[in-house]
């Protein structure tokens, strides 16, 4: 069975341990290139933002194992049209372990971080897809840009 929870600092070095897999997935060559730089600082970061308002992760677990990862960074800039408040969530690192996938896992996780930037009063939450994420971040109300995903939360949407 498969829980899931908020990440924690004890989750800290399998998290960057996840971050780098997804990285080398992800941009492979470029990733591998300066994986030990990365690393570092994806562990510096983590400890500095993890307790903080700035950012929350979610790991999913099966039988006290981290087999699935999402998170969501929070931030503020200069309000507009599409984002009134100014509140804006960047999600990053939706990930499952290739003997999960195709369980529903990576769903449930990325339910878990656009429903904490919703909680958050967040006016638009983006995201960079890979090929295969792009239709799962559709179905959840996303659309594709020149460069990145994005969901515009219709009540901070002045039209």
């Amino acid at each position: 069975m498969i829980s899931y929870r908020k990440a924690e600092k004890s989750d800290i070095s399998e998290l960057v341990r996840i971050r780098s897999i997804f990285l080398e997935e992800y941009d492979g060559e470029n990733h591998l290139k300066n994986k030990d730089n990365v690393n570092k600082e994806v562990e510096k970061y983590l400890h500095e933002f993890m307790e903080t308002e700035t950012f929350t992760g979610f790991v999913a677990e099966k039988d006290n194992k981290i087999v699935g990862t999402s998170a969501i960074a929070f931030y503020d800039i200069l309000p507009a049209v599409h984002y009134l408040n100014g509140k804006l969530g960047y999600i990053s690192n939706v990930f499952v372990f290739p003997e999960y996938r195709k369980q529903g896992i990576a769903k449930k996780l990325f339910e878990l971080v656009v429903n904490e930037g919703l909680a958050r009063n967040c006016s638009k939450l983006t995201l960079h897809a890979s090929k295969d994420g792009e239709p799962v971040y559709e179905k959840f109300g996303f659309i594709k840009t020149a460069t990145e995903m994005e969901y515009i939360n219709e009540k901070f949407y002045d039209k």
